[in-house]
C-alpha cells in the first residue's frame, strides 16, 4: 500500500498531494475567472488559454494509481 505524501498547512489539517492539487486547481480558476457574473461577463481567449493550463497542471500533478 502505497502512504500519499501529505501536506501540513496552517490551521493543523493534513491535506493529501491530490486535494492540495485540487484547491489549487479551483483557487486558480476562481482567481482568473472572477468576472464571471457581473454585467458583459464574456471569456476572453486569453482565460481560456490559461484555464487549459491550469487544468494540465493539475492533472500533471495528481499522484495516479497504477
Amino acid at each position: 500500500m502505497k502512504i500519499a505524501m501529505l501536506i501540513l498547512t496552517e490551521i493543523g489539517r493534513m491535506y493529501t498531494n491530490n486535494e492540495t492539487a485540487l484547491l489549487t486547481l479551483i483557487s486558480n480558476i476562481n482567481n482568473q475567472f472572477y468576472y464571471i457574473g457581473e454585467e458583459d461577463d464574456k471569456v476572453a481567449p486569453v482565460d481560456v488559454k490559461k484555464f487549459t493550463q491550469y487544468c494540465v497542471d493539475f492533472i500533471d500533478s495528481l499522484e495516479i494509481d497504477r
